[in-house]
């Protein structure tokens, strides 16, 4: 399926930029792919509380609360 290891390995090296595909030297790789994918992740994140009319603290169930920022 989708999630195989055989399909999800080319899908997430091709999402990386082209600079970072061509890196040869293995630490600043990874130092990169952990920047690039922080990244992302804290634009997923921001995303969701911009975009969200539920309180950041989804579970009080309430519109707003004393923790929403």
């Amino acid at each position: 399926g989708d999630q195989a290891f055989q399909h999800a390995a080319p899908t997430l090296w091709n999402a990386l930029p082209p600079a970072m595909r061509t890196l040869s030297d293995v630490n600043v790789l990874k130092k990169g792919l952990k920047t690039f994918y922080f990244d992302r992740l804290t634009q997923t994140i921001d995303d969701f509380i911009n975009t969200s009319s539920y309180c950041f603290y989804y579970f009080c169930g309430l519109k707003s609360c004393s923790f929403c920022f």
